[in-house]
């Protein structure tokens, strides 16, 4: 990467004439500066004696020198052209003509002859065959032989007869002959083989360069001389396309070829290392890069390069790739600390909101129709259901909810929030949004709990139009998709049959920073208050992991988002939920039941309402006092807390109960629980769960049914 000044005409006219090509085969190196350099001489010397013989009015003689400077021209043109052996062939003629006519005309001791003897050296480096070469050396041979006799005629000898005469000059001229040709031979067969090896040197170099992985290029003046087939892979060119030598159509960046220049050429580097830069293709993308220089002579920019190119776009991918997982391992370990911390406020509150349901309820129960305290108590009870309503949403955010799972058909949970009151409150909220359903008419089913669908489809539903509240259109659709392999989206989905549920809209969509943290609890860009609890999208994100699930998010500025719920697909058929009963179709008949549950506002509520049921209680503050009980009683049923601090909790009360009850009766009564605990408690025998907080009716319900 250098700017050395341009090479003068007279360089330039040099390198023409005595450069050797860079892709001259290897048996033309030493015929093409001999040729050039013989062509080049004769050309000279014709050209000056034209002007003498003009002079001295020798006609024929100024007529055959122009001749023979036409054909030195056109054997150097034919040599530019790489006609080597056709030049060559020309000149040996030529000169042979030549000497043969200067002898004739101005006697053999003229010295012309040797001009023909001194072409034996020469054969041997003529790029022809060898049987060509021994040819021509034969009539080399002859025609000297042949001028030899003519003089010998004409100039007797008497010291000899003329057979011993005749007999000495052919001895002599093929002793000359065959020293000289045996001499250039053995010369020319040491070069070859010294060429031969040099060749293979330079094929295996270059099988080397053009099998490496590395790009590399030599580049002298700001122009690459010479490039691997991997350096014209990496920026763009087919193999056998003519690739710009330009250097900075590939490295636009002059200023720091600038400074390549300066530390290789002024300062004398020996390396210059640039390890994060990048080429443009011929396409004008960019390719990520490592390069490295060295310069073949520092401080001398004549000298030019070798410019080593790696690509790392695979490492940079690798690296983005690690960063976005560090980004969504870090992103699930704050969803994991915060639904912990969910949880444990989830746990107390519904301590405290088993009060506030069930007594209103109670209540209400035993006052007349036109008491002046029902209003009051129907707003603290219903006041305290949406209280229950945020405290699911924790807890399923926490993951730790304990969820009734069954068969479910999503295609119905879509169509009854379409035709629910909450759905009409947000038609009538924002008049300006339109939804419109896609429903895949063979969606498979998938297994979860219906009330957490149907609140997620609620949630998407809302985040929807919400972000569209001027106006445009929420789309809610249903699919089923097989995914042969992993898919990274938002997270990484595996491999597998899924049930899709797609809900999108045509607002603004989000900023990628935004996408980051949209999952995370109470972060939202509306206003706080007016669009819900900060909990929705949060709670989505919980119902997917609790069924097994994922969620892909898609979103552009100014092209609206979608939200993709993968689930797991089922092959069963779907259940149908049962009508809501009343009460009074669920009462007991004297049966008994113990209460076991660490808190006590949670035992004099259980308590009171199963009397109101009918059944007779008793009530106990732990597992121990449970076992303790049972050993000198029995009961028909246990309503057993999970979590009952410091001493042991349900699953091993129920069990310890178990050894001396085998078939004792059990509900698990839980709102926050590790939910392999009460799957081990209903493995024991335990007949349901009933979840907490819970009203007069789902108290009844359960425990019907655990009776039955």
């Amino acid at each position: 990467m250098d700017a050395a000044a341009p090479p003068t005409y007279r360089q330039r006219l040099f390198r023409k004439l005595f450069g050797i090509p860079f892709d001259l085969p290897g048996r033309y190196h030493r015929y093409f500066i001999a040729s050039n350099f013989m062509f080049v001489f004769a050309l000279v010397g014709h050209s000056a004696f034209i002007p003498i013989f003009w002079v001295l009015g020798a006609a024929h003689v100024f007529f055959y020198n122009l001749l023979c400077v036409i054909l030195d021209a056109f054997c150097l043109f034919l040599n530019h052209r790489r006609q080597h052996a056709l030049a060559f062939g020309l000149w040996v003629t030529e000169v042979a003509f030549h000497s043969s006519l200067c002898a004739l005309a101005y006697g053999w001791d003229s010295g012309f002859q040797y001009y023909i003897l001194s072409l034996t050296v020469f054969v041997f480096i003529a790029p022809w065959k060898q049987a060509i070469n021994i040819l021509s050396l034969c009539l080399l041979m002859g025609t000297y032989l042949a001028l030899n006799i003519h003089f010998q005629a004409a100039s007797p000898s008497h010291s000899l007869s003329p057979f011993l005469e005749n007999s000495a000059d052919i001895i002599n001229i093929a002793v000359n002959f065959v020293v000289l040709g045996y001499m250039a031979y053995q010369y020319s067969r040491a070069s070859e083989k010294a060429q031969q090896a040099l060749e293979e040197s330079e094929k295996t170099l270059k099988t080397t360069l053009a099998a490496s992985p590395v790009g590399i290029a030599q580049v002298k003046d700001r122009k690459s001389q010479w490039t691997n087939e991997t350096m014209i892979s990496m920026i763009g060119y087919d193999s056998g396309e003519p690739v710009d030598p330009d250097i900075l159509r590939f490295f636009p960046d002059i200023a720091k070829v600038d400074h390549v220049r300066q530390m290789a050429y002024r300062i004398g580097q020996s390396s210059i290392d640039l390890p994060d830069t990048h080429l443009v293709r011929k396409d004008g993308t960019h390719l990520p890069c490592h390069i490295k220089i060295r310069p073949l002579t520092p401080k001398d920019a004549s000298q030019g390069a070798i410019v080593a190119v790696m690509d790392i776009s695979e490492l940079k991918a690798a690296e983005k790739e690690k960063q976005e997982l560090q980004a969504k391992i870090q992103r699930s370990e704050k969803m994991e600390a915060i639904g912990t911390l969910a949880g444990g406020v989830a746990h107390d509150l519904n301590n405290i909101l088993s009060g506030v349901m069930s007594y209103p309820e109670l209540l209400l129960m035993d006052l007349p129709q036109d008491s002046s305290l029902r209003t009051p108590l129907e707003t603290i009870k219903k006041s305290g259901e949406k209280a229950a309503a945020i405290v699911k949403d924790l807890l399923t955010l926490a993951r730790r909810g304990v969820p009734t799972r069954q068969v479910a058909d999503l295609n119905a949970v879509v169509t009854e929030y379409l035709g629910s009151p909450e759905h009409a409150e947000l038609a009538r909220y924002h008049p300006g949004v339109r939804f419109a359903s896609v429903l895949d008419p063979h969606l498979s089913t998938v297994t979860g709990a219906v009330a957490q669908l149907g609140k997620t489809v609620m949630n998407l539903v809302s985040n929807a139009a919400e972000s569209i509240s001027e106006g445009g259109t929420v789309t809610i659709e249903t699919r089923n998709c097989i995914l042969n392999s992993a898919h990274t989206g938002y997270e990484l989905i595996e491999p597998g049959a899924y049930t899709v549920l797609s809900v999108s809209d045509t607002g603004q969509g989000m900023a990628t920073k935004d996408m980051e943290r949209i999952f995370e609890p109470f972060f939202t860009k509306k206003v706080m208050g007016r669009s819900g609890t900060g909990l929705g999208l949060a709670v989505v994100w919980g119902t997917a992991k609790d069924n097994g699930g994922y969620v892909d998010v898609i979103s552009h500025p100014g092209k609206g988002a979608r939200f993709d719920l993968y689930l797991p697909s089922s092959r069963q058929i779907a259940e149908r939920d049962r009508e809501d009963e009343a009460v009074e179709k669920f009462m007991g008949n004297g049966d008994h039941a113990l209460v076991v549950d660490d808190v006590a506002e949670q035992r004099i509520v259980a308590t009171g309402m199963l009397k109101k049921l009918g059944y007779r209680t008793d009530a106990v503050a732990s597992g121990e006092e449970a076992v303790a009980w049972m050993a000198n009683n029995r009961t028909d049923l246990l309503i057993l807390d999970m979590i009952m601090e410091p001493g042991i909790d349900g699953l091993e009360t129920y069990r310890q109960i178990l050894k001396t009850h085998p078939k004792q009766r059990a509900v698990i009564a839980s709102g926050y629980s590790e939910t392999q605990r009460v799957v081990q408690a209903l493995k024991l025998g335990a007949a349901c769960y009933l979840k907490k907080p819970y009203t007069l009716l789902e108290m009844a319900k359960t425990v019907k049914k655990a009776l039955r």
